[in-house]
C-alpha cells in the first residue's frame, strides 16, 4: 500500500522520525510488548513518509497496521480542524498525528492556523 495520497507534500522533518524512536525505546526499556508494536509502527510508518517526502519516491507501506492507524490519525484531524472552522490539510501533520498528545494536537492547529488566518 502506498499513501501518498496521505503524505504530506512538504518534506517530513527527520527530527520527527527520531521523535518517534525515542517513544519506541521508552516503550522498550518499560517492556511493554503492545507499545513497542505501536511505536515500532510509528517508527516505520514514519520513516517511509520521510523518505518518500525526501525524495519524491512513493515508498510502500506494507505494514498494514501503520496504514490503518495513519488513515485513523487523518480521519480524526479532518474533524477536529472542521470543528473548529479550519480546513484539514495534510501538510500539518509534518510534525506529527498522533492525537492522544495534546502537543502534537496544538501542532497541527498552529499550523493551520498560521496558513489560514
Amino acid at each position: 500500500m502506498i499513501l501518498t495520497t496521505s503524505v504530506p507534500s512538504t518534506n517530513l522533518d527527520w527530527k520527527y522520525v527520531w521523535g518517534e524512536i525515542q517513544e519506541l525505546i521508552v516503550e522498550i526499556k518499560r517492556l511493554n510488548p503492545i507499545g513497542i508494536i505501536d511505536e515500532l509502527s510509528d517508527v516505520y510508518t514514519c520513516s517511509m513518509c520521510a523518505i518518500t517526502t525526501s525524495t519524491n519516491i512513493p515508498v510502500p507501506i506494507f505494514w498494514m497496521r501503520s496504514a490503518a492507524k495513519w488513515e485513523d490519525r487523518i480521519r480524526f484531524f479532518k474533524c477536529y480542524l472542521n470543528t473548529i472552522g479550519l480546513e484539514y490539510k495534510v501538510e500539518y501533520l509534518r510534525y506529527g498525528a498522533n492525537y492522544k498528545r495534546a502537543y502534537k494536537r496544538r501542532k497541527v492547529v498552529d499550523l493551520a492556523i498560521e496558513d489560514q488566518l
